[in-house]
């Protein structure tokens, strides 16, 4: 089992910044790009905190692939640029 930990760099400088709303209108399509690359890899978001999430790749009963977890990382960071 694998376990991935992503959340947004420099995110509590940019809440400090803006007010709430403007910080949730960045931050949310960010969170929504991380949640469906976990899915397309077939892991699984265990939690999903104010600017990141955890999720996990290679539960019990299903064989995986580390590789997974590397490419939902990589799909994340390429969507985010």
């Amino acid at each position: 089992m694998t376990a991935l930990f992503a959340d947004i760099k420099g995110s509590t400088e940019l809440m400090e910044e803006l007010d709430p709303e403007e910080a949730r209108a960045i931050i949310d399509p960010a969170l929504k790009i991380m949640v469906e690359a976990v899915r397309r890899y077939e892991g699984y978001v265990v939690q999903s905190t104010g600017d990141g999430i955890f999720a996990l790749f290679g539960a019990p009963g299903r064989p995986m692939r580390i590789t997974r977890s590397e490419l939902c990382t990589l799909h994340c960071a390429s969507r985010m640029r």
